[in-house]
């Protein structure tokens, strides 16, 4: 997975990594957002994981977690814990 965003919250401290997981190729995104993580498949962006506001509301994103695998990562596990504080507006 590759940060695209360091300097946002979420991401800061996060390198890229490197993830067995499942795929939302299919995923359309309607509304604008902050992407944060993506990864390359077949030659095209797929989004991983993104931010957006809805009225005073933040929304974070993280398309990984259908496995053992991602929740025993590092930098899955950051990923989570400071969506989770930025959205609660504690980061």
């Amino acid at each position: 997975m590759c940060i695209v965003d360091r300097y946002h919250p979420i991401t800061m401290s996060v390198g890229d990594f490197e993830v067995h997981d499942e795929l939302y190729h299919t995923l359309h995104i309607t509304k604008p957002v902050h992407l944060l993580v993506m990864t390359l498949w077949e030659e095209r962006i797929q989004p991983i994981a993104w931010t957006t506001e809805y009225g005073s509301a933040r929304i974070y994103y993280n398309a990984l977690g259908h496995g053992v695998e991602s929740f025993q990562c590092e930098e899955f596990q950051q990923l989570l814990l400071r969506g989770a504080l930025w959205v609660s507006k504690e980061l």
